[in-house]
């Protein structure tokens, strides 16, 4: 029992060292953690960019049990603009391209989400990414679903449903208004 937890934290951790290096790749410049904070299933994390940008990450990481390989979802807000990151370990999954359609469920809501890039990762991951939203107004509609939400579910394209733990969302919700708004006051990490 001890080793597959240790494989679980393993694949957890190697997903969320993903994230600045991933976010180097789609945006302009490498980044540093400057805090994260957890509740639940969720985290967020306030990414400082060597430019001096800066971003927030709203992150649920998980071990698949049908496979024992790490999984995360990420909501990554950028300015006004919001994204999905999706990190899967090990294989490339079959039908999630370029141009191809995730399905968002939060509650009874749902939306789409065009994958707009995805990419192989040198240590094993694959990445895909879609914008979510790309003004305030949406990328704040979001955020209160997400944090009144008691489920959310992601559905690929040939994959089927992956169900996400909504616990730690509500929980989480002031850290990442607080970076937020360091974000858009470019205020230094607390």
């Amino acid at each position: 029992m001890p080793r597959k937890w240790w494989q679980g934290w393993q694949a957890r951790a190697a997903i969320l060292l993903c994230l600045p290096t991933s976010l180097a790749l789609v945006g302009p410049a490498v980044a540093d953690v400057a805090w994260t904070e957890r509740a639940g299933a969720w985290s967020v994390t306030r990414y400082l960019g060597e430019r001096g940008d800066s971003w927030c990450g709203w992150t649920t990481t998980w071990t698949d049990p049908a496979d024992g390989l790490g999984r995360s979802v990420s909501f990554q807000m950028r300015g006004d603009e919001s994204v999905l990151f999706l990190f899967v370990e090990g294989a490339v999954m079959g039908g999630l391209s370029a141009g191809s359609e995730l399905t968002l469920g939060i509650d009874q809501t749902r939306g789409i989400v065009e994958v707009d890039l995805v990419r192989q990762l040198p240590n094993g991951f694959l990445m895909a990414r879609g914008v979510l939203a790309a003004d305030a107004a949406d990328r704040d509609r979001l955020i209160a679903l997400l944090s009144h939400a008691s489920s959310v579910e992601l559905i690929l394209p040939g994959r089927g449903v992956w169900p996400l733990k909504a616990t730690g969302l509500a929980q989480t919700r002031p850290a990442l208004r607080r970076c937020l708004a360091d974000m858009e006051a470019r205020q230094p990490p607390r």
